[in-house]
């Protein structure tokens, strides 16, 4: 993966210190995403989403409340990346 910070979703969103970061790319979403899912006690669909609030919270807001919003079902995960890989 190119040479990219570490987005460290769990403090941002455990300290509720979220602030403006720097544009990332699909990639480097899907990455974090992945990474705050194994460092933290949350389904799979939540932690994509609450990783997607930090780092694209207008597309999170897009997303929330559809029939593909993955935050309360998992099984909806893959047409929510999906879309954010359109939107992106």
């Amino acid at each position: 993966m190119g040479n990219f910070a570490r987005i460290d979703v769990a403090t941002l969103i455990r300290t509720g210190n979220i602030v403006r970061i720097p544009a990332v790319s699909y990639s480097e979403y899907v990455v974090a995403a992945a990474e705050y899912f194994r460092e933290n006690d949350e389904r799979m669909g939540q932690a994509y989403f609450n990783t997607l609030c930090v780092v694209r919270p207008d597309l999170s807001e897009e997303i929330r409340g559809t029939d593909i919003d993955a935050f309360h079902d998992n099984d909806l995960l893959p047409k929510m990346l999906a879309y954010c890989y359109r939107k992106w």
